[in-house]
């Protein structure tokens, strides 16, 4: 049978398309792999920013004579702390750094006679 030379363009073309194929997969591997990085960072800064903040709020109702700044070291991360008295509140604000260096802040007003937080606010 003599084909005229059909199979070889045929071939190329499905290895084109099989290449085609792969690269795609491939972008979408390292584009997926990418967004579960940055989604478990957000989790850890999270987490950092929910500790930091269960352990100023047990400081500021057990103890009366706290500092102005301070820090809480985690195992993920860190926890900057700044406490203003804004009329008659407290004003308490959070800089969270992940491991990864990820950032996140949060300011929060603290009532010292109710002992609750009544503005929440993430930056």
């Amino acid at each position: 049978m003599n084909e005229k030379g059909t199979v070889l363009p045929a071939a190329l073309i499905f290895c084109m398309i099989f290449l085609m194929a792969l690269a795609a997969s491939a972008s979408l591997f390292l584009t997926e792999k990418k967004f579960y990085y940055e989604a478990a960072e957000k989790v850890k800064a999270d987490h950092l920013l929910q500790l930091g903040t269960e352990d100023i709020l047990d400081m500021l109702a057990k103890e009366n004579d706290y500092g102005n700044t301070g820090f809480f070291f985690y195992l993920n991360g860190d926890v900057y702390y700044q406490i203003n008295t804004v009329s008659g509140l407290l004003s308490v604000h959070l800089y969270i750094t992940t491991k990864a260096d990820r950032k996140l802040e949060a300011i929060f007003n603290y009532n010292q006679t109710e002992k609750k937080v009544v503005e929440w606010i993430e930056i």
